[in-house]
Parts: structure tokens; C-alpha cells; sequence
């Protein structure tokens, strides 16, 4: 299994939690002993995030997500940082919601540092007849989080397990530094007059929202979400598989396509789907707008959506984003 289909196995959905004390430095004796096997003696920022690590030998900057993989062995470091309260982050964390997704809870353990709060998280799953070890530090304040999540095969657990334990939970987090939001993706946008690109993404993913927006938002209120995926993915129908992803939109139901039509976004092959559907809450009606586009190793996806009776209004808006849509010359997410 590749590196980045283990990663996707550590979202927080597919991780078991329990609980325990630990030091308030967060370490013991074993990651004390495993600090040796790191890459160096001082952290680095990782770029795009609030999060400064030092990852295991061997480890190099991910293509693809923001952190570290290990392509020989199909381990990996993955990176979150978000604009959200620690006790947000921390709220689906329990051992019924994650045991659901088939992850085995071994361990969940409270931290208090200096600024910050959070816990660490051990666990494993087994996919495709392999067994994976995780390990995630979530932390952060009342205003900014971070999740750092570490897969690896449990088989390698003398070669890895240790060291990166010690990476992951001996990472720091600064919640007083202010991010460029495009610095951990790979491409770039602008902000329109009634859109604006939000100081803060979600894990690589870029928000743009009306100026006057009110946190948190309502049903309806225009929003334009623009993401890469974490895993190049062999689309043989792009038409399809558009169409498919639009159907996956959260928070909406009663999806239909109304216009569908090959296009271009920044010289990628695309397609442009027009859909209605429903706020699965309020029932409100809504529209979807979407570009899905395909690159060599990875595909984007801009969608755009807003009450039905706003679309005439920010249709051209998401259009005029979209059109200043660039690659930059490599994927962002390396330590600083």
C-alpha cells in the first residue's frame, strides 16, 4: 500500500482514542531513548502550519500533503493546522465513533503545555490484509488547533515505531504565528470583490467567503472551497468522476446535475458541473458550482456554493476565481 493510501487511513474518523495521563512535558521514557533516531537536534516549522518537528531519518518532504513520507516502507507524517478550538478538534474523538470506521483504540493520553493543550493518540487498523500502527498529537488553544497524524506498518514497529512516536509527540506548536494560507498548496487564486480567501485553509484547503461573512455561517451563505487530493487517482471518465465527487458534498442531499460541460483550468483537462440540491438540515434550496481538474499525479477540485436564490449573483464570482487559478511550481509543505 502506498504511502499516501495509509495516510487516508489516519483521518480522524478511522482513529480510536482511550484515556490517560501523562507529563505535562508529554513524553516518557521510551521517547525520551527514541530522540536519538531524529534528524536533528532542532525543530523545524513545517511550512503552512503552526508546527515544528524534527521527522524520523529517512523521512522526506511529502508530494503531495502537507508533512513527511517514507516511500519504502508507505509511512507517513501528515500536517493540520486549523483556525478551530482544541475542544472542537477533540469532540469526535471518542472510541464508539472511531471504533465504527473498523480502528482499534489502544491508547488516548492528556497533555497541558506551556499555551497549549491537547492529547496523544495511539491506534491501529488493519487494511488490505496489513496491519498499520498510528499515532496523532492533536493540540492547540480556544481560537487554533493542530492535528499531526503518523502512520506506519506495525510489522516495522522496532525499525519505526519509536522514532516516530518521538517525532510526533515532541512536535510544538505556536499559536500566536500568523500563516499565508497558500503556502502549504500548490496553487494559487484571487480574491474577488464579493469573495475573499480566508487567512486560514483546513489541511491545504483553500475557503473564500462573502467579506461581510458572520462565523459561523448560515445555510446558503456563498462559500468556494478549493482542494488538491491527497492521492493521484486514474480518472478514465472525467465526466463521471465529477459527477460523483459533487455527489459526495457534504451537508447537501437531492443532488442533480443541470449543466455539465468539459473545460480548462489553468491548461488541466477539467470538467464544469451546474448542480441543485438541498441543505440537508434546513432543506434550504441550494447550487453547486464545480471544477474538477486533472494533473499528472494529483487532481483539484473548486466548488462553490450558495442558496439558490444567490446563484445568479456569485456564479460569475466563482468563474472569475476559477479563471485566476495558477500551479505553482511545486507542491508547498516542506519544513522552513
Amino acid at each position: 500500500m502506498s504511502a499516501m493510501k495509509v495516510l487516508l487511513l489516519a483521518s480522524p474518523l478511522v482513529l480510536a482514542l482511550s484515556t490517560g495521563p501523562v507529563s505535562p512535558e508529554g513524553l516518557g521514557p521510551e521517547l525520551s531513548r527514541a530522540s536519538s533516531t531524529l534528524q536533528g537536534s532542532e525543530s523545524n516549522r513545517v511550512r503552512g502550519t503552526r508546527v515544528s518537528l524534527v521527522p524520523p531519518k529517512g523521512f522526506t518532504r511529502a508530494k503531495l500533503f502537507v508533512g513527511f513520507e517514507h516511500e519504502e516502507t508507505g509511512s507517513s507524517i501528515m500536517i493540520l493546522s486549523m483556525a478551530a478550538p482544541i475542544d472542537n478538534l477533540l469532540q469526535g474523538m471518542t472510541k464508539e465513533n472511531l471504533a465504527a470506521s473498523g480502528v482499534e483504540l489502544l491508547s488516548k493520553s492528556e497533555v497541558t503545555r506551556e499555551r497549549v493543550r491537547g492529547a496523544q493518540l495511539l491506534a491501529s487498523q488493519t487494511a488490505g490484509g496489513v496491519e498499520y500502527s498510528k499515532c496523532m498529537f492533536l493540540v492547540g488553544n480556544d481560537t487554533r488547533s493542530a492535528m499531526i497524524v503518523g502512520a506506519y506498518p506495525s510489522s516495522l514497529e522496532s525499525e519505526l515505531g519509536e522514532s516516530l512516536r518521538a517525532a510526533i509527540f515532541e512536535a510544538t506548536f505556536d499559536p500566536e504565528l500568523e500563516l499565508d494560507p497558500f503556502d502549504a498548496v500548490s496553487f494559487r487564486v484571487r480574491s474577488t470583490e464579493k469573495l475573499v480567501v480566508q487567512p486560514e485553509g483546513v489541511g491545504g484547503v483553500i475557503v473564500l467567503v462573502a467579506p461581510d461573512a458572520k462565523t459561523p455561517g448560515s445555510p446558503g451563505d456563498p462559500l468556494l472551497v478549493i482542494a488538491q487530493s491527497y492521492s493521484d487517482v486514474a480518472i478514465e471518465d472525467l465526466e463521471a468522476f465529477s459527477i460523483e465527487r459533487a455527489r459526495q458534498t457534504q451537508y447537501q442531499t437531492n443532488i442533480k446535475v443541470l449543466e455539465s460541460k468539459p473545460a480548462k483550468l489553468s491548461g488541466m483537462d477539467s470538467y464544469e458541473l451546474i448542480l441543485s440540491a438541498s441543505d440537508s438540515k434546513t432543506k434550504t434550496p441550494t447550487r453547486i458550482y464545480q471544477v474538477l481538474a486533472v494533473a499528472e499525479d494529483r487532481y483539484f477540485v473548486l466548488q462553490g456554493m450558495c442558496a439558490e436564490s444567490k446563484f445568479d449573483e456569485f456564479l460569475p464570482e466563482f468563474r472569475r476565481v476559477k479563471n485566476s487559478f495558477t500551479l505553482a511550481e511545486e507542491v508547498k509543505g516542506s519544513e522552513e
